[in-house]
């Protein structure tokens, strides 16, 4: 309201929105800077997370597609589609596009997750168990999220006591979650 619209502004101003929870504003703000510069992947990136968080899943996709266009080493926006196409129980899909992230951006554990989902889908827990071990255990050992991952393909692969020990020991490095107490438990 005070000067010239400005994509960076809208940016911010969208992200500020989105981050209080208004995700409306936010994607009016995201579709701003894009509409006024097409070159940027950013905008087309943060306006397809917005969109994902309200369920407008083609319209997430198309924005991610672009993103990626416009960037290809975006490892985000590949790991993303490679997110709603699990989501929409199309795995082969999603380790196409989680291959492309995980090129760009190996150390991260959160494209080994998706990657680790997608192959317990495809029924190769052998695989996911082996991508998941791979992670350094101090990581591994800090993160539920791999911990429940690398425990169903130990559990497919019928490794039920592996699966108790690194949750044991997950206990002792973080004892004073509950959580891993309770899955600790459950897995002895």
């Amino acid at each position: 309201q005070i000067g010239p619209d400005n994509p960076e502004y809208r940016h911010v101003a969208g992200t500020i929105a989105s981050g209080i929870g208004r995700l409306n504003e936010a994607e009016m703000h995201y579709l701003a800077a894009q509409q006024m510069d097409r070159a940027n992947p950013k905008y087309p990136l943060y306006l397809a997370q917005v969109q994902r968080k309200q369920g407008m899943t083609e319209e997430a996709r198309a924005n991610l597609v672009l993103a990626a266009n416009l960037d290809p080493t975006l490892g985000i926006a590949w790991a993303s589609l490679a997110a709603i196409a699990l989501d929409e129980n199309r795995a082969s899909v999603a380790l196409g596009y989680i291959k492309r992230a995980r090129e760009l951006e190996p150390a991260r554990l959160e494209w080994r997750l998706i990657e680790a989902k997608a192959l317990l889908r495809e029924n190769k827990p052998e695989q996911a168990a082996e991508l998941l071990l791979a992670v350094p255990e101090p990581e591994r050992l800090a993160s539920p999220a791999a911990l429940k991952e690398l425990g169903a393909a130990l559990g497919l692969l019928g490794r039920t006591s592996e699966a108790a020990t690194m949750y044991v020991n997950a206990v002792s490095a973080n004892p004073d979650n509950p959580e891993l107490a309770y899955e600790a438990a459950l897995w002895l």
